[in-house]
């Protein structure tokens, strides 16, 4: 019987390292992990690695001196927290070379057990934009969950920066909710960059008013407004085209019923008629 050895191309070695030995480069790794969404996956991974251990290595940039993380920002933090509470487990290692834009291209697309938000791929694809990466190239960096292609794509990663270079307190608005009569509402990205774009001073007000609006409504998320857009506004022109020939038909119908009828206003219904078809 063949073995996997007698089938490989060639073998990747994982390490089994102590977490407390990876560091974390202040301001190189986009995750935002003191979101409320970071930190209850951090305490489900923690909980998870405790009771299975670590399904899925994380990877490092090794200089010779030091262990820089890469990818695997929350199983890292996850079993730091093992480690404080006395539950010594190792984690499995690879080591990655390369550039810096490689490095953090390769970390957005590792990122499958908690996708980064919008704010956090805008944070890392400014970043490479800075590098020289055009839309198109960033645009393949856009997390697989999301199904986007092409122009699509790119229209993501432009959102995306456009939300990181939004006013600060947009920003935070975004990652921590706003809180309204002693209750916090969440605040959809899509309404921080409609509000940035309408106005970049008075963001975060229209971006209150929303939320107190939503939390009235009973709801937990502001989220932009609807718009109408072209296939709807083609629709809703539609109908009222109809509805106009509907009424023109029943008034014709109502004088023909008439005895005797108005050749005169039978007459000038039939132009009225004509005119609206052609609209």
């Amino acid at each position: 019987m063949a073995q996997l050895r007698d089938m490989s191309h060639g073998k990747l070695e994982a390490y089994k390292i102590d977490p407390r030995m990876v560091e974390i480069r202040e301001g190189f790794n986009f995750r935002d992990t003191t979101t409320p969404e970071a930190q209850a996956h951090i305490a489900w991974l923690a909980e998870s690695i405790a009771e299975r251990g670590v399904d899925e290595p994380i990877t490092v940039e090794n200089t010779g001196e030091k262990l820089y993380l890469v990818a695997g920002e929350c199983r890292l933090l996850a079993l730091r927290k093992l480690w404080d509470a006395g539950n010594e487990v190792y984690v499995p290692t690879f080591s990655y070379k390369g550039d810096e834009a490689a490095v953090l291209a390769k970390s957005l697309v590792e990122n499958g057990s908690l996708p980064p938000s919008l704010l956090e791929f805008g944070r890392a694809a400014e970043r490479l934009m800075v590098f020289g990466w055009d839309w198109k190239r960033i645009a393949a960096c856009v997390p697989p969950h999301l199904k986007l292609k092409g122009k699509k794509a790119e229209k993501y990663v432009k959102d995306a920066v456009e939300l990181q270079q939004a006013p600060i307190a947009v920003k935070e608005a975004v990652a921590h909710g706003v809180e309204v009569e002693g209750e916090n509402v969440a605040v959809s990205p899509s309404l921080a960059v409609h509000a940035t774009r309408k106005s970049r001073e008075k963001a975060p007000e229209i971006i209150k008013e929303a939320a107190v609006k939503a939390k009235a409504a009973g709801k937990k998320e502001a989220k932009r407004p609807k718009t109408e857009g072209p296939a709807a506004a083609k629709k809703a022109a539609a109908v009222i085209h109809v509805r106009a020939l509907e009424k023109i038909g029943d008034d014709m119908a109502k004088e023909i019923l008439k005895v005797p009828f108005d050749l005169d206003i039978l007459e000038s219904l039939a132009d009225e008629w004509k005119t609206a078809r052609k609209g």
